[in-house]
C-alpha cells in the first residue's frame, strides 16, 4: 500500500511524500530549504481555560516541527512523519489513510479557517443529499482510522445507495490545528454541525435521514450535538458503541502547570498507548499489537496536536450523565451496542443506566440493546462484521422506507440471526 501512496502527486490535496519546497509563509522551513540557519522558533501556546490557547508551553513538551523532507502529506493537508507511516503494517489502516480528505472546517478567533478531515466510502457520493447517510464519530484522542474495519463491513451489509463516512472530531485526527480555536465541547459541537451542513446538507429541506454512531467519547459528542441543536432535521437515529455518556469528565482542568504539560507528554507516549490498548480489547494477543499502537497514535505526531489536546483537557469536557433523561425523552430510535467484556466501561453498569433513563422517560420502545460476547471496549475493531450487521439491521428498521425499492437489498440471513440472537439474549438477561 505504501508504494501506491508514494507514487501519487501531492498537488490538489492528494497524498504523497513531501519533497517540494515549503510555502513562502513558513520562514523557518523556507530558510531551512535554502540551507540557511532558521530564525528562533516561537513557543507554542496552550490554554489555561475555556479551551483556547493563552500561554506558552514549556519548551520540553511542545511539538517540534520536523524538516519537510521527513513528512508525509495526507489528502486533508496535514503532515505526519514518514517513518511513522512506513512502520504501519495494517493494510486497512493504510487504505483509509490514503482516503483521508479535508473539508472547509471552522473559523478561529483570528479569522483563520481550520480544515477538518474525514474518510468516506467511494460507493456513493456525499453530496447526494437525497441518499441516507451514516456518520461515524471516534472516541477520545483518536482518529477516523478507528473505523478502518467497520467501514468495509458496513459496505457489505448496507445497500449501495447509503452514504458512509467517518469524521475527525475537532482537535483530534488529521485536521489542521490553529491557535486561538475553541477546542472545548462547544467548539467540537460547532465543528460537527458545520460538517453535517457542508458535506451532508442537513440544512436542506429535502435532506435524507441520517444515522449518527458514536464510539466511546464519540457518543458524548453525539449526545451533546443532539441536545444543543434546535429543530433537528432530517430524521435521525443514533448508535452508541460502548459510549462514554454516564461518566463525566473535566477533572483535568484542575491540574496546574507544569503537571498539565507532563500529562500531555504522557498521553502521547507509547507506554500509555500500549497500556490503554491492552485494556480496550478482549482478545489482546490478536488485536493489542504494536502495530495497533502505531496506528492509534499517528495523529499525535502532527505539529499542534499538543496544544489542541491540552486545550480540550483544560476545558470543562463532557458532563452529560444528568442530561441523559432529557436525551431519552426525545424518543430518537436508539441502538446501544456493547462488548460484554468491556474492561473500561463495564457492560452491566452502563446498560442498566441506559435502560433506566429510557424507562424513566417512557421511551423504552425506541431503545434496542445488543451485546457482543468475547468483545471488549472497541467492537468496531474487534467484531466489525457483527457490529456492522447490528447497525445495518437498526438502520433498516428506522430508515429503509426512505430508499427507493430498487435501492433495497435483503439482509444477509446469517447476519440477521446473529443480531437477533444477541438481542434476545440481552432481553432475557435484563
Amino acid at each position: 500500500m505504501i508504494h501506491r501512496i508514494r507514487s501519487k502527486a501531492t498537488e490538489g490535496g492528494g497524498t504523497g511524500w513531501v519533497t517540494s519546497p515549503p510555502p513562502k509563509g513558513d520562514v523557518a522551513r523556507a530558510s531551512r530549504w535554502r540551507g540557511q540557519s532558521p530564525p528562533p522558533r516561537r513557543a507554542a501556546h496552550v490554554p489555561t481555560s475555556g479551551g483556547r490557547c493563552q500561554r506558552p508551553v514549556q519548551h520540553l513538551f511542545r511539538m517540534q516541527q520536523p524538516p519537510s523532507e521527513s513528512l508525509f502529506r495526507l489528502g486533508s493537508g496535514c503532515e505526519v512523519p514518514v517513518k511513522a507511516v512506513q512502520a504501519i503494517e495494517d493494510r486497512d489502516a493504510l487504505h483509509w489513510l490514503e482516503r483521508v480528505r479535508g473539508w472547509g472546517g471552522t473559523t478561529g478567533a483570528d479569522g483563520a479557517t481550520v480544515r477538518g478531515s474525514y474518510v468516506a466510502s467511494a460507493r456513493w457520493p456525499l453530496d447526494d443529499h437525497r441518499a441516507p447517510a451514516i456518520v461515524l464519530l471516534h472516541g477520545f484522542d483518536s482518529s477516523v482510522l478507528e473505523f478502518r474495519r467497520l467501514l468495509p463491513a458496513l459496505e457489505r451489509h448496507l445497500p449501495p445507495r447509503v452514504r458512509l463516512c467517518a469524521v475527525d472530531v475537532l482537535g483530534w485526527g488529521f485536521g489542521s490545528y490553529t491557535r486561538g480555536l475553541d477546542y472545548s465541547s462547544e467548539g467540537k459541537r460547532e465543528h460537527l454541525r458545520q460538517f453535517l451542513a457542508q458535506m451532508l446538507g442537513i440544512d436542506r429541506g429535502d435532506a435524507a435521514p441520517i444515522t449518527l454512531a458514536g464510539a466511546s467519547l464519540g457518543g458524548a459528542v453525539m449526545v451533546d450535538y443532539v441536545l444543543n441543536t434546535r429543530n433537528l432535521r432530517p430524521p435521525l437515529s443514533v448508535v452508541f458503541l460502548d459510549a462514554q455518556v454516564f461518566l463525566d469528565g473535566g477533572l483535568f482542568r484542575y491540574i496546574v502547570p507544569p503537571f498539565d504539560c507532563l500529562g500531555i507528554a504522557l498521553l502521547r507516549s507509547v507506554w500509555l498507548r500500549r497500556l490503554a490498548i491492552g485494556y480496550a480489547f478482549y482478545d489482546r494477543a490478536r488485536y493489542a499489537t504494536e502495530d495497533a499502537v502505531r496506528v492509534g497514535r499517528l495523529h499525535c505526531l502532527q505539529h499542534g496536536w499538543a496544544d489542541a489536546a491540552l486545550a480540550f483537557l483544560k476545558s470543562t469536557g463532557y458532563s452529560l450523565s444528568a442530561r441523559m433523561p432529557e436525551f431519552a425523552a426525545l424518543g430518537i430510535p436508539t441502538l446501544v451496542l456493547w462488548g460484554e467484556q468491556d474492561a473500561i466501561l463495564p457492560a452491566a453498569k452502563n446498560l442498566r443506566a441506559f435502560r433506566g433513563v429510557y424507562q424513566l422517560a417512557g421511551t423504552s420502545a425506541s431503545l434496542e440493546v445488543v451485546t457482543l460476547s468475547q468483545c471488549g471496549h472497541l467492537p468496531h475493531l474487534e467484531k466489525p462484521d457483527e457490529t456492522a450487521a447490528a447497525i445495518a439491521a437498526h438502520w433498516r428498521r428506522c430508515h429503509a422506507g426512505a430508499m427507493a425499492p430498487t435501492d433495497r437489498r435483503p439482509v444477509d440471513s446469517g447476519s440477521e440471526q446473529r443480531v437477533h440472537g444477541a438481542a434476545e439474549k440481552e432481553e432475557g438477561t435484563g
